[in-house]
């Protein structure tokens, strides 16, 4: 069952969601004509500007919740003030000027911000009830003219199974049902709902691109890719076939695409060292077995840039990374992590759950900062440029935290047993695992 939705509005057709951005990476990256380009610590260029406390401005090319704002202060190890770590570029001076700031202890650990929660009210009845949040701090601008509130919608809900995953391709909403392995579609332009498929085995977490779903099972070491088109379904990876016969168990692992494979977290249900993190092509070929990263025994979070694989394991109680090209045995440790869960990669940094907690690791090997601690177990977490949403399905939260530092974590819905969770241009979207509904709230 389908409830009227009000979403068409705000959906942005076609492919592009935002304004071009340009991240950078060295200061020649952010040289220009009047000089004095740095690349700052998010990863984006700033340009001098003497109205800004810090005297630097972020320039057009930085997402838009950081393009043309001040660089903040921040405050350093020494306790002194600066506008961040800089590194500054000239095309008239070679020389260069690299601060540091950190808001972590020299031990590199930190309390972790408050949760700011919203007034909530009750939207729906019956089944599809659910409490959520008022008018989150920051609704997004691309809805400021679509006459609605930012309180959250059921979209969808079954009266079996489980709600457990979701993902959004263009205008298609995308979810599971769990045991009941249905996975269904939701055209977010009319609400219409779809039976896609009722999968070959259980379905704990999905990936899509523009073609299929990637389905990880619960029981069974196997990947099934699922055709967005006709529902059709083959087998992209099965790990017993590249391990004598021995069926790892995939459990509530991570599963993550790029151009051309799909990576998979496997983590037994049953708190056994039978996991692994593993890597196979996108189109199936059942002369190429799914590759082994590393030897981790019970991963749970994995996620990929271009040059390398991050996989959280709960025996090493860690978050690792890989070399992308040559994985190897055993990887470089960047955080010790009680309680691993999934992890989210962005531009300069990995941001990685644990224990009801957030904590953003720079890929540059500085000091990890903790930014929340929602309180409960953390399900799921996603991302977009300038926020990361995280779903707390035991203390029934979605939590919005700013990737810039530019606001305060706020929790922008109540939601019992939230569980997968998914972003599009202009909407949060999240399965509600205790009304058997999926839901969605603008930013």
């Amino acid at each position: 069952m389908v409830r009227a939705v009000r979403l068409a509005a705000c959906i942005l057709l076609g492919s592009g969601c935002t304004q071009e951005t340009f991240f950078c990476d060295t200061p020649e990256d952010c040289a220009s004509e009047g000089g004095g380009g740095a690349c700052e610590s998010t990863g984006y260029c700033s340009f001098p500007d003497p109205e800004c406390d810090t005297g630097r401005r972020y320039g057009d090319l930085a997402p838009s919740g950081l393009a043309g704002t001040c660089v903040p202060q921040t405050t350093d190890t020494e306790g002194s003030s600066s506008g961040g770590p800089t590194t500054v570029a000239s095309t008239t001076d070679s020389t260069t000027t690299t601060t540091t700031a950190s808001t972590l202890s020299e031990t590199g650990s930190s309390e972790g911000a408050t949760v700011s929660t919203m007034d909530s009210t009750t939207s729906g009845s019956g089944e599809e009830s659910s409490s959520t949040g008022n008018m989150p701090a920051c609704c997004d601008a691309s809805c400021s003219t679509c006459d609605e509130s930012c309180e959250s919608e059921v979209l969808g809900s079954t009266d079996a199974g489980e709600a457990l995953a979701v993902s959004v391709v263009g205008t298609t909403l995308v979810w599971t049902t769990g045991y009941t392995r249905e996975v269904f579609t939701i055209d977010l332009t009319t609400g219409d709902s779809t039976l896609l498929a009722t999968a070959n085995e259980t379905v704990t977490n999905i990936a899509t691109d523009d073609e299929y779903i990637y389905a990880l099972s619960f029981g069974n070491s196997v990947v099934t890719r699922i055709s967005l088109a006709t529902g059709a379904q083959s087998v992209v990876a099965n790990v017993s076939d590249a391990n004598g016969g021995i069926d790892f168990e995939a459990g509530f692992g991570q599963i993550v695409l790029d151009d051309s494979d799909v990576y998979f977290a496997l983590v037994d249900p049953l708190q056994t060292a039978n996991g692994g993190a593993f890597r196979a092509s996108k189109v199936p070929n059942e002369d190429v077995p799914p590759e082994r990263i590393g030897m981790l025994q019970r991963t749970i979070g994995i996620g990929v840039d271009e040059d390398s694989i991050y996989v959280t394991d709960l025996v090493e109680d860690a978050l690792v990374r890989f070399d992308k090209a040559a994985p190897g045995p055993t990887g470089t440790e960047m955080l010790q992590l009680s309680g691993a869960g999934h992890i989210y990669v962005a531009n300069a940094d990995v941001y990685a759950t644990g224990d009801g907690q957030v904590t953003r690791v720079p890929k540059d090997g500085s000091a990890p900062e903790l930014l929340v601690t929602t309180g409960g177990n953390i399900r799921a977490i996603t991302g977009d440029e300038e926020h990361i949403y995280v779903s707390d399905y035991q203390e029934g939260s979605v939590t919005r935290i700013s990737l810039f530092d530019t606001e305060a974590p706020v929790q922008i819905a109540t939601s019992p047993g939230a569980w997968g969770i998914a972003t599009d241009c202009t909407h949060v979207y999240w399965c509600e695992n205790s009304t058997l509904s999926v839901l969605g709230q603008p930013k």
